[in-house]
């Protein structure tokens, strides 16, 4: 497998995740918190008997980086809801 194969395809799980984040701001924290937890449970889960190799370690190591990156992100992609006070024209003050 070619550096250059892994780089475009960790980037582009990179750059997916922030462009979702990005789109529609951060979720409830439990999403992140899980996106998070699954990005950990793929990490350390062992390759399944005979699955090893590049193109397995390829599409888990995207996934894992997509799922990680959605997940830590999120509180910098926050949307702040500023409330101010109507301006009330029809009311006979």
């Amino acid at each position: 497998m070619s550096a250059t194969l892994a780089f475009v395809t960790y980037a582009a799980s990179i750059g997916l995740a922030l462009i979702l984040l990005g789109y529609f701001h951060a979720r409830p924290w439990y999403i992140h918190t899980a996106s998070l937890l699954f990005a950990f449970a793929i990490g350390i889960s062992p390759p399944p008997e005979g699955w090893g190799g590049p193109a397995y370690d390829l599409t888990v190591g995207a996934a894992f980086t997509f799922l990680f990156v959605y997940g830590a992100a999120a509180p910098l992609f926050r949307q702040h809801v500023h409330h101010h006070p109507r301006l009330n024209l029809h009311a006979g003050v």
